[in-house]
């Protein structure tokens, strides 16, 4: 009886501090700070070792996230489009060649042995992205319920990446003159006090 409590009071306390740390995600609409709150939350489980968030941008390259990963090791990750096909989940599994393994293990990190990503996306229509997981244990796969959760964080960091993208896009075009294409009067001041 005693126990039971306990452990259901404990599964509680940490199911009220994860809706907590979503909530925190909407809770700025700055696209970087989104981008970080979502990898934090993301790397909580103690199985997993590094993350990324790969954000469509129109007519640019995707504004890419990461933590837990070396910039090199975030280059070669397969993830910076969305799953193929309307995928709810796609598992990641690695194998190294003996040159890879030599360049990749100078880093002083275990590599990158799996992952799974999943879309992110606000219901129906194309994703904003994709959020990926990692581990660099090799005895490991994704358990359902881990996966259910990043399609939960993938679910709730979306319409705040979109509003932080459209802010930012809005800030972009009162930035510039429309006419010209130049920075205006405004960026000038507001670039110089902070350059002060």
């Amino acid at each position: 009886g005693r126990r039971d409590l306990r452990d259901a009071l404990a599964e509680a306390r940490e199911e009220s501090r994860r809706a907590r740390l979503l909530a925190e995600i909407a809770a700025t609409i700055d696209l970087d700070d989104v981008l970080q709150r979502t990898l934090a939350v993301a790397v909580e489980h103690e199985a997993v070792d590094a993350a990324m968030l790969s954000i469509h941008q129109a007519d640019d390259e995707p504004l890419v996230a990461t933590v837990g990963m070396t910039a090199e090791e975030a280059s070669r990750q397969p993830v910076a489009t969305s799953p193929p096909g309307g995928a709810r989940a796609v598992r990641i599994s690695y194998r190294y060649g003996p040159e890879d393994e030599g360049i990749l293990r100078e880093a002083g990190t275990e590599l990158i042995q799996g992952g799974v990503a999943v879309p992110v996306g606000e219901g129906e229509g194309s994703p904003l992205g994709t959020l990926a997981v990692f581990w660099r244990s090799q005895d490991r796969g994704p358990e359902e319920g881990e996966v259910l959760r990043l399609e939960q964080l993938a679910a709730t960091c979306a319409p705040a990446v979109r509003n932080a993208q459209r802010f930012r896009e809005a800030r972009e075009l009162a930035d510039v003159d429309a006419l010209t294409g130049l920075h205006n009067r405004r960026f000038f001041h507001e670039t110089l006090a902070r350059e002060t």
